[in-house]
């Protein structure tokens, strides 16, 4: 069960493992390939760059995913109780 089978479209898929490089990128013999894992603000965020000489082809892939262990981390922050105005004397 992958993120590339079409019945998945739409669909969130729930996995407990690092996800593959997709094959776009795989099908790249000859050329350049670049990858990007996102941290903090970019947390859930992979892409990658290629280009494929053999086809003449520019690739970009770009993913974003939702990892449920940092739900059990990350806690909202509390809403501050509201304060008059205060008006400088």
């Amino acid at each position: 069960m992958g993120d590339d089978i079409p019945e998945n479209d739409g669909r969130i898929v729930l996995r407990d493992r690092e996800l593959s490089v997709p094959p776009e990128i795989q099908r790249i013999r000859r050329g350049y390939v670049e990858s990007f894992t996102g941290t903090f603000i970019n947390d859930g965020l992979e892409h990658w760059d290629g280009v494929d000489l053999d086809r003449n082809l520019v690739v970009v892939v770009q993913r974003r995913i939702h990892d449920q262990r940092r739900c059990v981390v990350t806690a909202p922050l509390p809403i501050p109780p509201s304060r008059p105005n205060i008006i400088p004397a």
